[in-house]
């Protein structure tokens, strides 16, 4: 029987490898660059559009030293990305540690940042026809993602 089963296995197809992402994150940063515990930081992500299409609709999830940042997992950033656009977008602040979550080993800050969700939108320009207003229409999700980027900020050596 095992046997068998280790036949069948062996004969399966072969796993297709994902599409690579289209929107690339391409850097992370905090402000201040190392924070000491218990400082608010600014946080920063690069990203840089390889598609056809312009990207937005930007969901991210957040991890400080393993713990998912509540406040980043019901929105999303309605930035605009052009096609063959790179763009460094400033995201919520946060802190570097808080109540229920400690500073990391030896005052390191393990930060990762993943791009979990992005939509192709059309922009069409602000005329009479659409009262004056900018419209954008998702037009499709973007594929390869999730993608992320992790750094780890300070610590003792």
């Amino acid at each position: 029987m095992v046997a068998m089963w280790a036949g069948a296995v062996g004969a399966s197809e072969p796993e297709t490898p994902l599409p690579e992402p289209s929107i690339v994150l391409t850097g992370l940063r905090l402000e201040p660059k190392v924070p000491p515990p218990g400082t608010l930081c600014q946080v920063w992500v690069t990203l840089r559009n390889d598609g056809s299409h312009t990207a937005s609709w930007l969901h991210f999830r957040l991890r400080l030293n393993g713990q998912i940042i509540p406040t980043y997992e019901d929105d999303v950033f309605m930035h605009s990305l052009a096609a063959g656009e790179e763009q460094e977008i400033r995201l919520f602040n946060v802190w570097s540690s808080e109540t229920g979550r400690p500073p990391g080993p030896q005052g390191r800050l393990e930060v990762e940042l993943t791009l979990e969700e992005a939509t192709w939108i059309e922009i069409q320009a602000a005329s009479p026809e659409t009262d004056g207003e900018e419209v954008w229409t998702p037009i499709g999700a973007v594929a390869g993602l999730p993608s992320a980027l992790r750094r780890v900020l300070g610590g003792k050596v």
